[in-house]
């Protein structure tokens, strides 16, 4: 007489059912048979929207938010470990480590803030107990850049109590963002008007 403890495993390679035989032999004068059946389930998968990200045409020294949507598509909890490769002028507004169960989504935050004009790119990682994500993230920064011309305006001798005539200034444009003049003042407002 005695016992003898035998240690089964399962181990799926695919998200299904899956059924077996286990045939105990030995010296004895019968052959046991032992069904074995399992349930490969899907671990977490980690679906981000949109897959790519974009910033158009926001003005240097301000800012813009955008999101993107992050959901656990599979069977088991998603836990997202980190969020990294974001450089300035990008940044993830909400960085907290988060557990998502099945089907939960949650919106992730990513703002732009450029301090020059220009294009910019980098690439968020979503690193997590799933497969990493990655989320190409562009922007582009703009700025206004005027000239008026010229630069000296010289009246011929008007008499006193007189009007000039006029004489026109140019002003040009000639950064990548509208110009708004938002004021246009003389130091002698008597004399020189607009």
């Amino acid at each position: 007489g005695g016992t003898q403890e035998v240690v089964v495993t399962f181990k799926p390679t695919q998200a299904k059912s899956e059924v077996g035989l286990l045939t105990l032999s030995g010296n004895a004068d019968s052959v046991k048979t032992v069904v074995l059946r399992g349930e490969g389930s899907q671990g977490p998968v980690a679906e981000v929207n949109p897959t790519v990200l974009n910033f158009p045409n926001v003005r240097v020294d301000s800012e813009r938010t955008e999101r993107i949507i992050l959901r656990n598509s599979g069977g088991d909890t998603l836990k997202v470990r980190d969020w990294t490769g974001l450089q300035a002028p990008f940044s993830v507004v909400n960085t907290q480590l988060l557990s998502l169960v099945t089907g939960e989504s949650r919106e992730i935050s990513i703002r732009f803030a450029p301090v020059a004009k220009g294009i910019f790119t980098d690439t968020q990682q979503i690193v997590s107990n799933a497969e990493t994500r990655l989320v190409p993230v562009t922007g582009r920064g703009t700025r206004a850049e005027f000239t008026v011309t010229p630069s000296l305006v010289v009246f011929d001798p008007v008499p006193a109590g007189g009007t000039s005539g006029d004489l026109p200034l140019l002003i040009s444009n000639s950064g990548d963002d509208t110009l708004v003049v938002t004021s246009i003042a003389s130091t002698k407002p008597q004399r020189f008007q607009v």
